[in-house]
C-alpha cells in the first residue's frame, strides 16, 4: 500500500479595485451651490432617475442612459422641454449657464465616464 500525498496549491483570499475614480471638470463645468441645485432640479424637472437625497448631496449617481435621455429632451424641445423650459431656462440662469454649456456638460458626463459602468458618478468637490 502506498501512500501519496497531494500537495494542493494553497489558495489565498485577493481583492480586486472595482470602482477607480479619476476626477476632471465637466466640460464648461458648473460650479458652486448654484450649479449643484441647478443640476439637481433640472434632473427632477425632467425626472431623471438618480441616487440624489437632495440638492445639497455631494455624490451621487446617475445612468447613462439616464443622463443620454435628458440630453435628447433638451437638444430636440420637444413637448417634455417645453413644459419645463421656464423652469429649465431658470435653473441655467441661476447657475450662470448657457444651454449650449450645459450640453457640453452632459457630454462630458456621458462620454468621459468609466463607459465600463452603466453608471456615472456625480461628485461636488471643493476646491
Amino acid at each position: 500500500f502506498r501512500r501519496v500525498l497531494f500537495r494542493s496549491m494553497s489558495t489565498r483570499l485577493h481583492t480586486g479595485k472595482v470602482y477607480q475614480i479619476e476626477y476632471t471638470p465637466c466640460g464648461q463645468g458648473m460650479f458652486g451651490s448654484d450649479g449643484q441645485k441647478a443640476l439637481y432640479n433640472i434632473l427632477s424637472m425632467f425626472d431623471i432617475n438618480n441616487t440624489a437625497s437632495d440638492e445639497f448631496a455631494e455624490d451621487y449617481e446617475v445612468s447613462r442612459e439616464e443622463l443620454k435621455r435628458l440630453r435628447t429632451i433638451i437638444t430636440e424641445e420637444g413637448a417634455e422641454y417645453q413644459n419645463c423650459e421656464e423652469d429649465f431656462k431658470e435653473a441655467l440662469d441661476n447657475a450662470q449657464m448657457t444651454k449650449a454649456n450645459f450640453i457640453d456638460v452632459l457630454d462630458h458626463l456621458i462620454d468621459k465616464s468609466d463607459q465600463r459602468n452603466p453608471f456615472v458618478l456625480i461628485s461636488w468637490m471643493h476646491a
